[in-house]
Parts: structure tokens; sequence; C-alpha cells
């Protein structure tokens, strides 16, 4: 399951969501990279609403994940 805690939060609240990665550079470098802020939308259904916000906010967080594959763990046991 996708947590839907960031987009449920923005929508109660207002707070934007930015999405952060860092990013390896060299042993002991790294570079912080700070995305746009997701556009929270509002569709009269919360329900809709929910889905369609955590799905900006996992978009948001596969850039990156596509960016630097090498740079990705998965800590949660998706399958099986």
């Amino acid at each position: 399951n996708t947590p839907i805690c960031p987009a449920y939060l923005a929508m109660k609240t207002g707070a934007p969501v930015v999405p952060v990665a860092i990013h390896r550079l060299q042993d002991d470098i790294h570079l912080l990279e700070v995305g746009k802020e997701i556009e929270i939308l509002n569709t009269g259904d919360e329900q809709k609403n929910i889905c369609i916000n955590t799905r900006r906010c996992s978009k948001a967080i596969e850039r990156y994940i596509v960016k630097y594959p090498d740079e990705w763990v998965w800590s949660l046991r998706r399958w099986g």
C-alpha cells in the first residue's frame, strides 16, 4: 500500500508538499535536491482527492528513483 499521509495532511491543513531527495556525488559529498511544490487538488470528493494527490506525491518520488536508480532502497516487504 502506498502511504496517503502526505496528501491527506496537505488536504486537511493546507500545508505544502515538497519532494526532497539526497543524491550521492562522491564518498562524503551529497547533494540535497528540493523539487517543486506538489499541487494538491480538490475535486470536492475526499476519496478521489486522496487517490489523485497520493498519485501526484508518488510520481514526484518516482522521478528521483528513475533519475538515481542505484541509490534507491526498498525497505518494505512489498511482494510475497
